[in-house]
């Protein structure tokens, strides 16, 4: 069977109403993006949470995959909810799903183009003892072990552009979806 068909088969019984008003506010998100670099979604704490999480769980596999975990977890757990969605037959995860992950590529964006300026405050992990913290800016770490320091805003800016075809690729299939919902309670 093919994916356009299991999605007309699962989505035959779906409450659409609220799907279609959720687009709206995704792509508010969306458009908030385009014009502030510097816009903090409703998924920002979680995603700060996430991100601090993943440090010490990558720790255990070396100083490179303590840094680097931070990201991979903040971008592997949109797409971790997006199976058990899928494996749930609600396929209107994609699109939530979707613009989770790209919220979240907007904010590496913005973490790596600032990787030598360093101008963005910034959350670790601790113990709050009023004392300063020395902490690595995890992209400065990452781009200077690849060499590639130098190109932290251009590669900020590629990122960015991944994360705005990603959101309004995610917005349309919610709108494909809620289309197809409504077509089938049209038939019905």
């Amino acid at each position: 069977m093919r994916l356009s068909e299991s999605i007309r088969m699962s989505v035959q019984d779906r409450f659409w109403q609220w799907r279609i008003l959720l687009l709206p506010w995704l792509a508010y998100m969306g458009w908030r993006h385009l014009q502030d670099t510097e816009y903090c979604s409703p998924f920002e704490w979680l995603d700060v949470v996430i991100h601090e999480v993943g440090h010490p769980l990558f720790g255990y596999f070396g100083e490179f995959m303590h840094v680097a975990g931070g990201t991979l977890l903040q971008l592997i757990m949109p797409v971790a909810v997006l199976i058990i969605l899928l494996r749930q037959g609600e396929f209107f995860g994609i699109p939530l799903c979707g613009v989770w992950f790209a919220d979240n590529l907007y904010d590496v964006a913005r973490y790596i183009a600032d990787a030598r300026a360093q101008n963005g405050e910034y959350v670790t992990l601790g113990i709050n003892t009023g004392e300063p913290v020395e902490a690595t800016h995890d992209w400065e770490y990452l781009l200077e072990h690849f060499n590639a320091l130098e190109m932290d805003t251009r590669i900020g800016a590629w990122v960015r552009a991944a994360a705005f075809c990603m959101t309004w690729g995610s917005i349309a299939v919610g709108f494909w979806l809620t289309w197809v919902m409504m077509r089938s309670k049209r038939k019905s």
